[in-house]
């Protein structure tokens, strides 16, 4: 076989292969893309999420004030709370059915 005849025969070939691999860079180029937008919404949410985690630390590090009311204090003002709720609702009509029976 000649030179002439082997280059009209391996060039639709290479024609063909290198269509092939322009479509595969292509491909490969919109892949690298989307991933690196996804690697980038990773690391804004990780830095989201990392703030998230030193705040609650920082809330759990932080002691409430307690009240130191003796518990039958309490229940005299749970008590009051319940009746001023029980007169409000009578005076505004609310039937409270059960509740009371």
């Amino acid at each position: 076989m000649d030179m002439a005849k082997q280059n009209d025969y391996l060039q639709p070939l290479l024609d063909l292969m290198n269509k092939r691999m322009d479509s595969l860079e292509d491909k490969i180029d919109t892949n690298t893309e989307t991933t690196n937008k996804i690697l980038d919404q990773a690391r804004y949410t990780n830095g989201r999420v990392t703030q998230a985690e030193k705040d609650i630390k920082v809330l759990q590090g932080k002691k409430g004030k307690k009240l130191n009311i003796p518990t039958s204090i309490l229940y005299l003002i749970a008590l009051a709370a319940v009746i001023a709720l029980i007169i409000v609702a009578k005076l505004l009509g609310v039937e409270l059915g059960e509740i009371l029976s």
